[in-house]
């Protein structure tokens, strides 16, 4: 089951790659608002929900099992300095449980569907990320202090079409996203249709990937952002299917 699953989970808990804006329409699952203690139970339950709707391997399928499913996605939102829960627990990224419940009830459209597309909507800063809906304004300070262990201010705009933009080793400020060779640290400070790569300490953001491309890193990530699919699937760039995406074969 951790294989079926993780491909879908490293994209929503590496926490989005663009902000192309598009309007999603309203959910047609109703999910009450969620508090914040709840939501990585939530988040793991709906994930599952997709394997046992959509997956359809049947060979994956019988290894499956929902308790161990559940517990897996449950300990990825909740483990590491950069987790979900510890974005969604700090003040400064602006945790709606109201916004959060309406993620959930789109997670659940796209899972009704078994929409492979999930992958795409997972990745945008109004699409999943929207449950962070930001606490700093623009042109304020956002980043005081290191950016390795103050990961949520980098997350903490609340204007969709900015970042926070470093101006030195331990400032930044919400402004907008930067455009191609011009540095970042997330793939949230670049514009659309660029992620951010390259060299450690000398990243800038350069155009996302075609299908085929390689997308996997030697400690054997799969980094869906750098791709224009959204979707990363045995560590080249590829549209996102049913089976890739809801089975998640070869993502371990």
């Amino acid at each position: 089951m951790r294989r079926a699953l993780l491909s879908l989970v490293v994209l929503l808990i590496t926490l989005g790659t663009s902000s192309c804006l598009l309007v999603e329409p309203p959910s047609g699952h109703m999910s009450p608002p969620i508090a914040v203690d709840d939501f990585c139970t939530r988040f793991a339950q709906t994930t599952c929900d997709g394997f046992d709707a959509c997956c359809d391997d049947p060979a994956i399928r019988a290894r499956g099992d929902r308790t161990a499913c559940v517990q897996t996605i449950q300990t990825h939102c909740t483990s590491g300095t950069i987790s979900i829960s510890t974005a969604i627990h700090d003040p400064r990224t602006g945790y709606d449980p109201f916004v959060a419940g309406a993620v959930i009830g789109t997670m659940q459209d796209y899972i009704a569907r078994c929409d492979p597309s999930i992958m795409v909507w997972s990745g945008r800063r109004d699409g999943f990320d929207s449950l962070l809906q930001g606490t700093v304004a623009n042109g304020n300070q956002c980043l005081n202090g290191n950016p390795l262990t103050e990961y949520p201010a980098l997350l903490s705009c609340d204007d969709f079409s900015q970042a926070c933009i470093l101006s030195s080793l331990t400032s930044g400020n919400c402004n907008a996203r930067h455009t191609e060779t011009q540095g970042c640290v997330l793939d949230f400070d670049c514009a659309d249709g660029l992620y951010c790569g390259g060299p450690v300490l000398a990243t800038t953001c350069q155009p996302r990937l075609a299908d085929g491309a390689a997308c996997g890193s030697a400690d054997g990530a799969q980094h869906h952002s750098w791709c224009r699919s959204s979707f990363c699937f045995a560590g080249r760039c590829e549209a996102p299917n049913r089976t890739d995406v809801y089975c998640g074969g070869g993502a371990l």
